[in-house]
């Protein structure tokens, strides 16, 4: 018979030591450039073959597209200008108010601001309604006028009352050219909201930089308002007199 004998197994550890910082950052340093080495080679591969892919330099659109897509301005721009026309020419607007045309030119003006029918825009205090008569209906149908009236409350003079009073009845007069004009007010920093937040193409202001500048000294406050109305990009118009030299 066989006896199995059991024999322990005596192991020696050395006395441990803690690793030195020195050994530490040589080992991370070895490990990280031999990282790198094949890592690197993978990375600079994939981007030379990017490279290769990426047509340099860029296809150009083809003449006739770029030549299609000027038309295409060139119509809609053309369109909008023969309407702004017809609604300038139009007998709904005030003898007296037409008869001002040759000295404040509305087609040129509007035009030069880059108006189109499909905008958001507002007029800014548009007292007696002169350019209203214009702009009311040319955005009626495919944009949207927003008439920032003067803001009423117990400091607005009474000029200012039967001014807005006036417009509002003319409006009502003439629901087919002005019932889709929205109507509101601004007088900085009391009432700011001439609009919804960052929804208009284009405001505009006709001679009334001075009253804000001289009369109420709300200014900046007035252009602060119309900045948080415009979309990014959109434009600001304004038409002033000219002052005095000096």
């Amino acid at each position: 018979d066989r006896v199995a004998i059991y024999m322990p197994m005596i192991l020696e550890l050395p006395s441990y030591k803690t690793p030195s910082l020195t050994n530490a950052l040589i080992a991370a340093r070895d490990q990280g450039v031999s990282f790198l080495k094949t890592a690197g080679t993978a990375i600079m591969a994939i981007c030379v073959v990017m490279w290769w892919l990426n047509p340099f330099p860029r296809v150009s659109p083809p003449p006739e597209a770029v030549s299609l897509q000027a038309q295409a301005a060139a119509t809609l721009n053309a369109e909008d200008a023969a309407t702004l026309e017809q609604v300038i020419a139009s007998a709904h607007r005030t003898p007296a108010f037409a008869a001002r045309d040759a000295y404040r030119h509305p087609k040129e003006t509007l035009l030069f601001f880059g108006i189109r029918q499909d905008q958001h825009v507002a007029e800014i205090w548009p007292g007696a309604g002169w350019y209203s008569e214009i702009l009311g209906p040319y955005l009626r149908d495919r944009g949207r006028y927003y008439a920032a009236h003067f803001y009423i409350d117990e400091k607005t003079s009474d000029n200012y009352r039967k001014a807005r009073l006036a417009f509002q009845e003319k409006l009502a007069r003439a629901p087919a050219l002005y019932g889709k004009t929205v109507v509101t007010s601004v007088r900085a920093p009391e009432q700011t909201e001439l609009a919804p937040k960052g929804s208009l193409d284009l405001v505009l202001t006709f001679r009334n930089v001075h009253n804000w500048a001289v009369d109420f000294g709300n200014d900046q406050a007035m252009f602060n308002a119309f900045y948080d109305a415009l979309k990014s990009g959109g434009v600001l118009g304004v038409v002033e007199h000219r002052a005095k030299p000096g």
